[in-house]
Formats: C-alpha cells, structure tokens, sequence
C-alpha cells in the first residue's frame, strides 16, 4: 500500500505526470531526481521529528488524525525559511512579540504547500 501512496503524493505534490520534456533521456533523469528531492524532504522531516513536535495542519472542513505530505512540506518549508534568515522563534520572542509574530505569519503564508 504505501508504494501506491508514494506514486499518489508524488503525482499531487511533486507534479510527476505534468513534467514537459523534450526527449526521453531528459524523462529518465528528472522523474528519479524528483524522487530524491521527495525522499530528503521526507529524511528532513524525520530529523526535525526528533528535535522538535510538529503541529498538523487542520482546516474547518477537513480534520486529519494524521501527518500528509502536505503538512511534511509545509513544515520542510518553514523549518528552510527559519534557518535562512536564521529565526529561532523561541529566542527572538524576548527581542519584541509583535515583530516575530509578523515573521511567523509571513513564514507560515510562504510555506503553505500548495
């Protein structure tokens, strides 16, 4: 089953059956290439698992009991943007609540999977 779920995420999120190639060596490299970009954001994902609790992503209409690819890349998204401006919230809350306020909701917005 999971392999099925594996194909299913890689067509949804990865856009696997959308890639537009001119020729079939340029199919052969890329469709394995976006495997192993989806296999290391699963592997940072994981890492980020031991270190810290991850929130799943809830909508009104849609309540999950279960980490998606979606949340995995949303959170893969945010954790890339903290560490690119170098933004640990828990230490920048003492510099003045309302700035890290504003830069955890431009993080979350940019890091919305789509």
């Amino acid at each position: 089953w999971s392999i099925e779920v594996t194909f299913e995420e890689a067509k949804r999120h990865l856009h696997v059956e959308t890639t537009e190639n001119w020729s079939q060596n340029a199919i052969e490299r890329q469709i394995p290439f976006i495997y192993i970009a989806f296999s290391l954001i699963v592997v940072i994902f994981a890492k980020s698992m031991e270190q810290e609790t991850i929130r799943i992503e809830q909508t009104p209409w849609y309540h999950k009991t279960e980490i998606t690819y979606a949340d995995v890349i949303t959170h893969v998204r945010k954790k890339l943007l903290r560490d690119l401006i170098n933004y640990d919230p828990i230490l920048n809350a003492r510099v003045h609540k309302k700035t890290c306020e504003i830069i955890e909701i431009l993080i979350s917005l940019s890091a919305i999977a789509a």
